[in-house]
This record gives C-alpha cells, structure tokens and sequence, in this order.
C-alpha cells in the first residue's frame, strides 16, 4: 500500500502563505485540526512546513524577544526544504521515517506537490486494525509531569525527550494531559497578551495547569482499531491506559501507533 492511498491531497486547504503571520497559522490549524500546514510562496510553490513543534520552538524561545505572536512571519519559524516522499512510497516506509524522526507528517511531491501525510492519516490506517490489543505496545514508563511544572519547564522536556504529549499527576493519580500544540498556543497567547516589559518575571510563573486537559482513560484490553478511532473522534494524541484493576498501566499515544504502522502494523 502507498502513500497515494491515504494522503490528504486537499493541498490548498492545508496550505499557508510563508509570509503571513503566525497567529493565522494556529488559526488555521484549529480550523482543520491538523499539526502541520505547508508553507508555500507567492507563486503557490512549496517552500516548507510549519508545525506546533516548530511554534512551540520559536514562540517559548528567548528569540521572540518582546514580539507579539500578530507580528511574527512564518518564514521566520518554518522549516524549509523539508524531508518529502513520493507518492510511490509505501506507507510503512513513509510512517518509518516520520517515527525516527519525530515527524507529525510529511509532504508528498512527485514533480510537484501532490498532498501531505499527518499522524491522523495513519490512524486511518489503524481504524482496520481490530484482531489486536493495544496491551503489548503501551508504554508502560512514560514521562510524567505535575500540573504545578512550569510551562518552560515542560517545553524543555518536550525537547530533551524528543515527545509531542505528556501526562500529569498531582501526587493522587492522573488528573491531565498536554500535548505540545497546547503549549504552543499558551505560548502564543502569552506572546500576544502581556506587554514585552513584564514578559521574563511572569512566564516563570505560568503552570501546566493553564493549558491541561482532563485525560481519556482507557482498559489495555482496547483494540488498535478502537484506540485510533478515540483519537480521532476525540482530537487526543495522548491516552491513558488502565489495568483489570482501574490502576496505571501506561499510555498510547499517536507517536506509538506511528511506530506501529511503521513495523507493517504489528
């Protein structure tokens, strides 16, 4: 099976001007919900990508400076000449090289650009997959934050640890979850909300409890097929798994089941 098969080629709609602003960026990825858009130029050429990794790199960096997120291009944060595939390539190849490298998604160009790939397409592909539990793919020792972390405390994380969602325990189980798009956003509008002079002292202040969410539980006896459904229903790259006895078993997270698919779904 190729790429072809699954890619989104619904180009102009997840596409993005290089020099428009980065709020209408996020705009435009919570409008379609998606984690990555194509940056492209005046003559509708591909130039790059932008995605909540690369805002919440840019936008809780030093390197902002005192800028509002209204005043930032996105030809100054997106990455350009990214990695792309063909459409001839096959989707476990494609999901290869997105789980070794911590990609969200890749485009797809043949001559020229034909559609993009997410982590949402290869949860498609996971929709199918229901003879299998989830139970031998969780992973059982994730990073756990608290709620009373620091924001730039968990942005450094997110970095150092090379993972795009976490949980939180306030000391009597798991009561959250944050994904690095929910980072980047408080990011953004902490950017955009607080005059530059008081920025430094109160960003040192904000806690993950700004930005949670209230986790999805979930038994280990789930199926592949069920937990991508949840994911995609539920817009959650990040849930938590319970045991037969309701206690911590592990999580599985979008990142999981892209490796997943990479192993030719097995």
């Amino acid at each position: 099976m190729n790429v072809s098969e699954i890619m989104n080629v619904d180009f102009k709609k997840f596409s993005i001007d290089k020099d428009r602003l980065v709020n209408e960026a996020l705009d435009l990825m919570d409008k379609h919900k998606t984690s990555i858009l194509l940056c492209i130029d005046k003559k509708n050429q591909l130039k790059g990508i932008i995605t909540e990794r690369d805002l919440l790199d840019r936008l809780g960096s030093k390197k902002s400076g005192k800028f509002k997120t209204s005043s930032i291009r996105i030809s100054s944060v997106m990455v350009y000449d990214p990695e792309v595939v063909d459409s001839e390539t096959s989707i476990y190849d494609a999901a290869k090289i997105m789980s070794e490298n911590k990609y969200t998604g890749l485009p797809i160009v043949d001559d020229e650009p034909v559609g993009f790939i997410s982590q949402n397409e290869l949860l498609e592909i996971c929709l199918k997959v229901n003879t299998v539990s989830i139970e031998d793919i969780v992973d059982k020792n994730p990073v756990i934050l608290s709620e009373s972390d620091r924001i730039i405390h968990a942005r450094r994380i997110f970095f150092e640890k090379e993972i795009h969602s976490v949980i939180l325990n306030d000391g009597d189980g798991i009561n959250g979850v944050v994904s690095e798009g929910m980072l980047a956003r408080m990011f953004a509008s902490f950017r955009e909300n607080v005059p530059g002079v008081h920025q430094e002292e109160r960003i040192r202040q904000i806690t993950l409890t700004s930005c949670r969410k209230e986790p999805i539980f979930i038994s280990k006896d789930k199926t592949v097929s069920e937990v991508a459904e949840i994911m995609l229903n539920e817009g959650m790259r990040i849930l938590v798994v319970l045991d037969e006895n309701d206690s911590f078993f592990g999580i599985i997270s979008k990142d999981i089941l892209t490796k997943f698919v990479s192993r030719g779904l097995k």
